[in-house]
C-alpha cells in the first residue's frame, strides 16, 4: 500500500503535527520545513504520503506537496507571496506531468501556476473551494504575435476570438498547447480527473483543436464532459483553468465525494456509491 511508504526524513514529531486537524495546530503557521519534506521533482504519486480530508469546499489537507518552479512551471507573480501552492501528491504529480509534456513538445512553454491551496488546507480568501488539496488554478498557455510564449503577471481574460482582452500587445490563447495540456491530464493515470472549469467559448476552441488533430472520439467525449463552465455561468473562467480531481483512492473514506460519476471510472474506484455499483452489475460492498 502506498500510504505505508512515507517520505524518508519526515520525523515522527512532524508526522504527528501533520496528522492533526487545523483546529489542533495552534494559531501560527510553522515554518515550511516542519510539516512536509517535499521532493523538488516528485515523479510518482504513490511514493508520497498525502491525504485529502472532506470536500473541496469544506476540508483540509494532510502531508501535502508544494508545487514550485521548474523548467516547465512558473508561479504567477500575483500569488507568490501568499504561498498557496499546496495539494495532494496526486494533484501535484498530475500537473507536473502535464506541464512537462507540453514543455517537451513545445520548448519554452511553461505552465503558469495560480493558487492550489494552503499547506494544511482550509479556507482561503477569494475561493469557494481549494480547501482539501484537490483544486488548482492554472493559467492558459499564451503566445504573442510572433508565436513566442507570453508570461502574464496576473490572469488575463480571453475573448471568444482567442485574443486577450484589454491588452495593447497582440496576445492570444494558444489552442495547440492548451489542448495538449488538457489531453495530458485526461490520459494521465495519476489521478481521477473530475472537472476542468473553463468558459464555454474556450471549451469549444479546445474541442475544435482536438478534432483538428484527429484525437479519438472517446477522448473528445471525455473532454466534452470534463471541460465545463462553472454552474450558472458561461463566461466565468475565461482567464484560467480550474482543475479538480476526485478523491485519491487511498484517501477514502476520510475524503468524501459526490457525482458526477463518469462511466469510464474503474469498477474498483473506492468512492463509487452503491447505486452506481449495482447499476454496473457489481456486487455490493461487504
Amino acid at each position: 500500500m502506498k500510504r505505508a511508504r512515507i517520505l524518508l526524513g519526515l520525523s515522527f514529531a512532524a508526522l504527528m503535527f501533520a496528522l492533526s486537524p487545523p483546529s489542533a495546530r495552534g494559531d501560527g503557521e510553522p515554518p515550511l520545513s516542519e510539516l512536509t519534506v517535499t521532493p523538488a521533482r516528485p515523479t510518482q504519486a504513490a511514493d508520497i504520503y498525502s491525504r485529502s480530508i472532506g470536500r473541496p469546499w469544506h476540508g483540509y489537507l494532510v502531508g501535502g506537496l508544494r508545487l514550485g518552479t521548474s523548467s516547465s512551471i512558473r508561479l504567477l507573480p500575483a500569488h507568490r507571496e501568499a504561498d498557496r501552492f499546496w495539494g495532494t501528491a496526486e494533484l501535484v504529480t498530475l500537473l507536473e506531468h502535464a506541464a512537462n509534456r507540453v514543455a517537451a513538445e513545445a520548448p519554452g512553454a511553461r505552465l503558469t501556476l495560480g493558487e492550489l491551496g494552503k499547506r494544511g488546507g482550509g479556507n482561503i480568501p477569494g475561493h469557494r473551494s481549494h480547501e482539501s488539496g484537490r483544486d488548482a488554478d492554472v493559467g492558459f498557455y499564451l503566445v504573442d504575435a510572433t508565436g513566442l510564449s507570453f508570461d502574464e503577471q496576473s490572469f488575463l481574460h480571453v475573448a471568444r476570438s482567442g485574443r486577450v482582452r484589454h491588452l495593447e500587445a497582440e496576445v492570444r490563447f494558444d489552442d495547440e498547447r492548451n489542448w495538449l495540456f488538457v489531453q495530458s491530464m485526461l490520459e494521465d493515470p495519476t489521478a481521477y480527473l473530475k472537472y476542468i472549469f473553463i468558459s464555454r467559448s474556450l471549451k469549444q476552441r479546445l474541442l475544435r483543436e482536438a478534432e483538428r488533430q484527429g484525437v479519438t472520439q472517446e477522448l473528445r467525449l471525455r473532454a466534452e464532459r470534463i471541460l465545463q463552465p462553472p454552474l450558472g455561468s458561461h463566461d466565468a473562467h475565461d482567464g484560467h483553468f480550474h482543475v479538480r480531481i476526485y478523491c485519491p483512492a487511498d484517501d477514502v473514506p476520510g475524503c468524501t465525494e459526490r457525482g458526477p460519476y463518469y462511466d469510464w471510472l474503474p469498477d474498483d474506484t473506492p468512492f463509487l456509491p452503491e447505486q452506481i455499483r449495482l447499476a454496473r452489475g457489481l456486487a455490493p460492498r461487504g
